[in-house]
């Protein structure tokens, strides 16, 4: 990949979706946008977590800091980066980044998930960055904190040092961590779960895509997401290249979920690499609930999960609307959190 342009990271660009009654959502205010990284940052979604004392913000840089130079394939190289903020800070407070990818490898595509003091991240090492190649191996790696992001494990490599991977995402949930991608050369969506906060983890093949939004050399890319709220997992993904959607769920921790029937949420959606589903547990554990956010050709609709039944389709935006006097044509990078 040669370099980007300039881009920062967008955590203005998330929808957040509160599960709740209008009055209660109409209520909230927001300050205004303030950046979470540095400079030249960017994240495909999923990007944010919280814990009881700290808010975290992961990123991607090819220009990192702290000198800011921009990556070769010499060095300094591409890497992932997390920031934490004191989770009472108004605004946030933002620390010192800290680069959790090594700076020895060539990293992006990050996400990142937390449940209580437990943070699990992500990201996919490449072979080069100035001669990026789509046919060449993308591997996932994780760490895992158990202090809110203060020190981190040794990182842990998931996928395969020869296959290559799309777009990861990361969940936690009642002591169980989760990863879930695209194999990039089959069309397999793998799911992997770790009960040892990342020491070992068991993987599987939970169903498959044909979407292939930027073409048949870059591979498969379902753009899969996984969220859970206690023993409660839900998976959704891009099964075909006309935007089919696919969900399945779980009230087991997820031990069901291979060779399961997957529910279709769409019949069709953009598929554009930009229009993902997004899945989130929910951060109380008194609430059962997964919440599931995905396009469609008219807006965004949202579906939660309880353990027993997915719930009708709800619509929670409208492409073309107005807000505060700007017109909003379509939306892309959702979070959802209930």
């Amino acid at each position: 990949m040669s370099r980007p342009a300039p881009r920062t990271i967008v955590a203005t660009s998330l929808i957040a979706m509160i599960l709740g009654t209008a009055s209660s959502a109409a209520a909230l205010g927001f300050g205004p946008a303030r950046r979470a990284s540095t400079p030249y940052a960017w994240n495909p979604g999923k990007s944010l977590a919280a814990t009881g004392t700290r808010l975290l913000s992961v990123w991607a840089s090819d220009c990192p800091p702290p000198k800011l130079r921009c990556a070769t394939d010499e060095g300094p190289r591409m890497g992932v980066f997390v920031r934490r903020s004191p989770a009472d800070a108004v605004p946030p407070a933002w620390g010192t980044p800290r680069r959790l990818s090594p700076g020895s490898v060539q990293a992006e595509r990050p996400s990142i998930a937390a449940a209580g003091t437990i943070v699990i991240a992500s990201w996919v090492t490449q072979t080069s960055y100035e001669r990026y190649r789509p046919s060449k191996p993308r591997v996932l790696w994780v760490r895992v904190s158990t202090n809110s992001g203060k020190s981190w494990s040794a990182a842990r490599r998931l996928s395969g040092r020869h296959g290559r991977v799309d777009y990861p995402r990361v969940a936690a949930s009642g002591g169980r961590l989760f990863a879930v991608w695209t194999s990039s050369g089959s069309g397999d969506i793998r799911l992997a779960h770790s009960d040892d906060l990342g020491a070992h983890w068991s993987t599987a093949t939970i169903g498959t895509t044909a979407s292939t939004p930027r073409g048949s050399v870059e591979g498969f890319a379902g753009y899969p997401d996984v969220g859970a709220s206690g023993a409660n997992v839900a998976v959704a993904w891009i099964a075909t290249d006309k935007g089919s959607q696919r969900l399945l769920t779980s009230a087991v921790g997820g031990d069901d979920l291979e060779g399961a029937t997957p529910l279709q949420i769409t019949g069709r959606s953009p598929n554009d690499a930009q229009h993902y589903p997004a899945v989130g547990g929910a951060v109380d554990p008194r609430d059962p609930r997964v919440a599931i956010a995905y396009s469609t050709s008219e807006g965004l609709e949202l579906r939660t999960y309880d353990g027993s039944s997915v719930s009708d389709p709800s619509t929670v935006f409208m492409w073309d609307a107005t807000v505060g006097g700007v017109v909003y044509s379509g939306g892309y990078g959702p979070a959802v959190l209930p």
